[in-house]
């Protein structure tokens, strides 16, 4: 059989012979590949065994697979197996013109105004962040470019600390382009739950680490309802260094 990290919470998961042509698929024959600890997510049919079942629920380790993240994130492919959680400190923004690695689902009808990606290492598809702002939260950016904060959503969003404001965002996204940013970093939407998407452990405290944090990258010149945004130039090879042409149908 293949070999495996057999050491418990060490991607024990892993088929460690495979991770080499599964890297090269993704990132083309360069010198230095990513190990599996430079990545948030692997495709299943590569890394994963025919017989492993997934937990229905939250995995037991941060680097255990597990198949939902949330709804606008794809999951017919990928397992997701870095989680970032509400109990967690935010990750460190990407820099202007950083190369940044996303996924991307169709289909949104809020995106009439800014394409939304999520950030996860691990796709092969980059798009460049150029001129780049940073915010943990929606309504840190609605603060900045409002001079308000969000109205409030539902109570158990506001115990959780969750900020949708889906009535401020297509103001955020147009002001952020009237002040000549290209992109929006939000590096702590913290609104999935891997428990089926149910709130209930996160809420009253026998999981915290259930919930989940996204970090979205929108980009504010484009529309983001079609899986394949008009105008956004994807680039594939490590750290985006070849053109490519984005397929919908994938």
């Amino acid at each position: 059989g293949a070999e495996r990290i057999a050491a418990p919470g060490a991607y024990a998961w892993l088929k460690l012979d495979a991770w080499s042509a599964h890297a090269r698929r993704i990132y083309g024959d360069v010198e230095h590949l990513p190990t599996i600890g430079d990545v948030d997510l692997v495709r299943r049919e590569d890394l994963l065994p025919p017989t492993m079942a997934l937990r229905a629920g939250c995995p037991a380790s941060d680097d255990e697979p597990f198949k939902r993240f949330n709804w606008h994130a794809p999951y017919s492919s990928f397992r997701y197996f870095r989680r970032r959680t509400a109990v967690d400190a935010a990750p460190r923004a990407f820099a202007n013109g950083s190369m940044v690695e996303v996924t991307h689902c169709g289909g949104s009808k809020f995106e009439t105004n800014g394409a939304f990606f999520y950030a996860f290492r691990g796709t092969g598809l980059y798009v460049n962040a150029k001129k780049t702002i940073a915010f943990e939260t929606h309504d840190d950016a609605a603060r900045h470019f409002l001079g308000r904060r969000c109205v409030d959503g539902k109570p158990v969003d506001l115990q959780l600390g969750i900020f949708q404001c889906d009535a401020e965002l297509p103001e955020i996204v147009s002001a952020a382009r009237s002040s000549g940013w290209d992109s929006l970093q939000f590096t702590r939407h913290c609104d999935a739950f891997c428990h089926g998407g149910k709130m209930g452990p996160a809420l009253d405290g026998t999981d915290a680490r259930s919930q989940l944090c996204g970090f979205e990258l929108v980009l504010v010149n484009a529309a983001g309802t079609e899986a394949c945004p008009a105008g956004v130039e994807f680039r594939r090879g490590l750290g985006g260094t070849e053109a490519c042409a984005c397929n919908a149908t994938l």
